[in-house]
């Protein structure tokens, strides 16, 4: 059964004032998107969060940035819970944002050419905790609105601040999405997953991942995760008694023609040829 989406309106921010935040631990698990921009980050436990389709186990600190027209939720159950602080930013504010920290920011970030996701510290999450409460509190008092909006501003600055890009214009800089997609492709253990399984926890489009992925390395993400997979094959092949049909489906390949002419393109030999010259003693 398909989960019904919830349109949220921004009733809580003003003109005036078109900043908000809260705390919420509870009452976030519907499929809703916004017509606001949202900032949030894990306080305390961990939970499983839906965003666009694709499921991410959340823990502290995990930061993400969303667009309006995002969809997410929060799957809680008996044995989920956590606290997450949730920043709720009018449009022409989040946009005013970022064109003071940079003229391109918010085009790349509503194109989805920026990180959306980010680990804070303990010592970085206080730090955010006693500016929210600094806001918080300029906004209480009477004739302080002015005092409030700047506090806000400085605060979200900081915070879209995280959008930039490491190292200036350094194109030769590996961003640091692509070093943890690198180490992933690079991991056993997730050789034989589903693109979107490997792909859950970076939030861009996959037509940027591989763009950026080819710039930098050479190749496609397939084409290094198929590398991979072939220095395992020659691995099991030597050392274990699977068939060549299982060593393929155990790297995750559903068609044995594809994993031979790979393997063949690769070594001159087929996985079984490859086999039986090992197991002969010849030289390969």
């Amino acid at each position: 059964m398909k989960t019904p989406l919830c349109h949220l309106n921004d009733w809580l921010t003003t003109p005036e004032f078109p900043f908000y935040s809260k705390l919420t631990s509870s009452a976030d698990d519907v499929l809703h998107d916004h017509t606001f921009f949202e900032i949030f980050y894990m306080l305390d436990g961990d939970i499983y969060h839906e965003l666009n389709g694709n499921i991410q186990l959340l823990h502290q600190g995990d930061l993400l940035f969303l667009l309006p027209e995002d969809r997410h939720i929060f799957l809680r159950d008996e044995k989920n819970r956590c606290r997450h602080r949730d920043v709720i930013l009018r449009k022409e504010f989040f946009k005013s944002i970022c064109d003071f920290l940079n003229a391109d920011l918010y085009k790349a970030f509503v194109s989805s050419q920026t990180c959306k996701k980010f680990s804070l510290s303990e010592e970085k999450i206080a730090e955010f905790e006693k500016s929210f409460l600094n806001v918080t509190k300029a906004s209480a008092l009477k004739n302080n609105a002015n005092i409030a909006l700047s506090f806000a501003k400085v605060l979200c600055a900081e915070l879209l601040g995280m959008l930039l890009p490491h190292g200036g214009n350094d194109e030769k800089e590996e961003p640091d999405w692509l070093t943890s997609l690198i180490n992933r492709l690079s991991d056993p253990a997730y050789v034989s997953r589903s693109w979107e399984e490997i792909l859950s926890p970076f939030f861009y489009s996959r037509e940027h991942i591989c763009r950026v992925f080819k710039a930098k390395t050479g190749k496609t993400p397939t084409e290094y995760l198929n590398e991979q997979r072939m220095i395992l094959a020659i691995d099991r092949l030597t050392h274990s008694r699977d068939t060549v049909l299982s060593v393929c489906m155990g790297l995750g390949f559903s068609s044995v023609a594809y994993f031979n002419s790979l393997f063949k393109n690769k070594y001159g030999l087929s996985p079984s040829a490859f086999r039986k010259k090992i197991q002969s003693g010849d030289k390969i």
